[in-house]
């Protein structure tokens, strides 16, 4: 229980800032715009911007900041400006530019001013996104999300309410008290007060689910993922986590492979077969249903869709893996046969 809900008040932690929501942004105090002209969030305009602090040294910053480029091209018609602020090394940030070309706006920080001015002294957890309204004020403050992509869809439509994402502050707050108590039953009503409000994010489930498996609670544990299928409906990336979180259980009373399978294939249909991550999943809820031949086919498919090298790597091992399952079955099988 200590280490799960200690790895539990890191992820709040994370999303502790000096600034509030509501308050005036702060300036971009950056050493270089390295990608794109300067901007001023703290401004107000008729920009929303999206500002994402992230660590170029990280793996996967690539991918991280190429992101950036869809969310501006297909939230709110073009009104999200993307920044990315770079923190730390300028040759590594200098080196994913010439590797990703991004089209957003990119910024170095090497002195951490900038991140500084928002997060106070402490370290947060990278990468971090940070939504600046129309008015110059902070809107929204956390990890990369799904919950991240609704707020701006709904801030480019005017239907983002502040005071109610100040109620999640609220209970993310008490959330971070009853960590620190290591009280359980707090935990829960404070995560159950969040997946209210933040409905379509897999992670609170994930942490309610941590808690409740290890309070004893199965009959608990197998509703939260149910629950969360239903509220996670049409997101690719929350259905895939889900699915994903099903295929891994070790428990077998806590297992529901006929959910994993139907949340693997929406995840699926929802990412038009092309993101390799869901392939990977959908292949091995197949393979845990002793669907082999299935599950090879569709491992091959996410081979075929991964354009990353580790990832490459991690869904050629588990396509070898089913393959001499295969082998081995068969092998198994034809005395019987004979």
């Amino acid at each position: 229980m200590k280490i799960i809900l200690t790895a539990m008040m890191t992820l709040i932690a994370a999303t502790a800032f000096a600034v509030g929501l509501g308050d005036p942004a702060p300036a971009l105090k950056v050493g270089q715009w390295v990608s794109g002209e300067a901007v001023d969030p703290s401004k107000p305009g008729e920009a929303i911007y999206l500002i994402l602090f992230f660590d170029p040294a990280l793996p996967h910053s690539v991918q991280v900041v190429g992101g950036l480029d869809e969310i501006g091209k297909g939230i709110g018609g073009g009104k999200v400006t993307c920044i990315a602020v770079a923190e730390g090394d300028a040759e590594a940030a200098k080196k994913l530019l010439d590797e990703g070309k991004p089209a957003s706006r990119v910024a170095l920080d090497e002195a951490q001013a900038t991140l500084k001015a928002y997060s106070g002294e402490g370290e947060p957890e990278l990468p971090l996104a940070v939504v600046v309204g129309k008015q110059g004020t902070i809107l929204w403050v956390g990890p990369p999300s799904e919950a991240l992509l609704g707020a701006l869809d709904q801030i480019a439509k005017g239907t983002y309410d502040v005071n109610a994402v100040k109620g999640l502050t609220h209970w993310r707050g008490l959330l971070n008290d009853a960590l620190a108590k290591r009280d359980v039953n707090g935990i829960l009503h404070a995560l159950d007060e969040i997946i209210k409000l933040e409905p379509r994010d897999y992670q609170h489930y994930s942490a309610k689910v941590s808690v409740l498996r290890l309070k004893g609670d199965p009959a608990a544990v197998i509703k939260t993922r149910r629950a969360a299928a239903e509220a996670l409906a049409g997101s690719a990336d929350g259905l895939n986590s889900l699915a994903w979180d099903l295929v891994l259980e070790q428990e077998l009373e806590l297992r529901d492979p006929e959910l994993a399978v139907k949340c693997a294939e929406e995840s699926v249909k929802l990412s038009n077969r092309k993101e390799a991550a869901s392939l990977d999943t959908l292949a091995r809820a197949w393979y845990e249903l002793g669907m082999v031949e299935k599950a090879i086919e569709l491992q091959k498919e996410s081979l075929a869709a991964s354009d990353d090298a580790e990832e490459r790597a991690q869904v050629n091992a588990a396509l070898l893996y089913y393959q001499a399952v295969l082998k081995a079955r068969d092998k198994a099988l034809k005395p019987a046969l004979d």
